[in-house]
This record gives structure tokens, sequence and C-alpha cells, in this order.
């Protein structure tokens, strides 16, 4: 009898390369992106991450080391670009709506027939930031050097990831062991998930993209 999981895994394996190879994170991660699309991005992603997180887990504090990141972003573009963000709208900004639809992922998921699903998008987002996220800080590094406050949201992502990895894999084997019929929409959920937050992620940058236009204040 073929391993559920080998089987999950294998169904995954092309969706998460796409994912990397997209143009978006392909420039993201790249030692040649752009330093000041660069930074607009980790602000963007900074901040409208936090309102990602206020949505799922349903709570209002910032934590104090990104808070102060965005703070510092902020200063770093004024220093070099004289470019200043407005980072209370950015706080107080709606959910983008590729965001959105990442949440209504979970929340469609866990009112669903099979909440047990939820782990799959929860593994899919460890795997992408256990991806991507060396490179990610290898050009916060390039960018403004090595003052950890500017890596503040990479490194949160990076060591959530760490921790929810295999206590998500070993649930997501465990689910389907246990009934190998959910398989198919364990895979759905883990595309979905892969395809949601990379989109995520390319809407921050596509704004930031925007920024560029903006010489003052923006948000």
């Amino acid at each position: 009898m073929t391993d559920p999981m080998h089987t999950y895994e294998t169904a995954l394996a092309v969706p998460r390369l796409a994912v990397t190879r997209d143009l978006s994170l392909a420039m993201l991660t790249s030692p040649g992106c752009q330093t000041q699309l660069f930074a607009r991005w980790l602000l963007r992603f900074s901040a409208h991450s936090v309102t990602l997180t206020r949505e799922l887990e349903h709570r209002d504090c910032v934590k104090s080391a990104v808070a102060e990141g965005i703070h510092a972003i902020d200063r770093w573009l004024v220093d070099h670009l004289h470019s200043h963000a407005d980072i209370a709208s950015l706080l107080d900004a709606q959910l983008l709506a590729s965001a959105r639809r990442y949440v209504f992922l979970h929340e469609d998921t866990a009112a669903g027939s099979e909440p047990r699903c939820r782990a799959a998008i929860q593994y899919e987002f460890a795997q992408l930031w256990l991806g991507i996220g060396p490179d990610l800080l290898h050009n916060c590094d390039r960018t403004f050097g090595a003052d950890a406050r500017y890596h503040a949201a990479i490194t949160e992502q990076v060591d959530l990831a760490g921790k929810h990895f295999p206590i998500k894999r070993r649930y997501v084997t465990d689910s389907l062991n246990e009934a190998c019929t959910l398989l198919p929409a364990m895979i759905d959920t883990g595309q979905q998930a892969l395809a949601l937050y990379s989109a995520f992620l390319a809407e921050c940058l596509r704004l930031a993209d925007a920024d560029l236009d903006v010489p003052t204040r923006w948000s």
C-alpha cells in the first residue's frame, strides 16, 4: 500500500517549486533584488502581516520587535530615499484582497467537512518559510546590515515555521494514516494554501513597487 504522506508530498512538490520560481518570490529572494524595492516590500509585508495575524489569531497587539522593525525600516527609507510611510494607516488598513482569501481558506476549512485539513495550510506555510526565509534574511543583511530590528518580521515567520513544521507534518501524517480518504482534500487544501499565501507576498511586492512612484508620504 502506498504511503499516503508520500503521495501528499509528491502531489505538493511541483506546486511548491512553482511558487518559489514565481517572478515575485524569485525577485525577493534573489541576491540581486533592488535594495529600495526590498525595503519597501519588507515594510509593506511587516505591516500587512500584522493585520493578517490579527484576523487569524484574533489579537490586536503588535509584537514589540515587529513594531520596532517597522519604524526602523521607515527611518531607513527617510534617510536613504527621503520617502516616509504613513505607518498608522498601514497598520490600520483593511486586509489586502489576497490576505482575505487566505483567511477565508482557514475559516472555510475549519468550518467544513474536513477541519483536519487546516493542518495542511499550516504545514505548507512552514514549508514555504523554511525555504525562502534564509534568502530573505540574506537580503535583509544586504540591505540594512546586521541590525536585528530590520529582520524582526522575517525572523518571526521563520521561527514560527521551524516550530510548526514537525508538529504539523506529524498531524498531517497521522490524519492521512487514520483516514486515507482524506488525501484528496488534504492535497487540495495544501495547494490552495501555497497559492494564496504566495499571492499575499506578491501583492505586498506590487504595492511596494507602486510606492516607488510616490516621492513623499504613502499608505
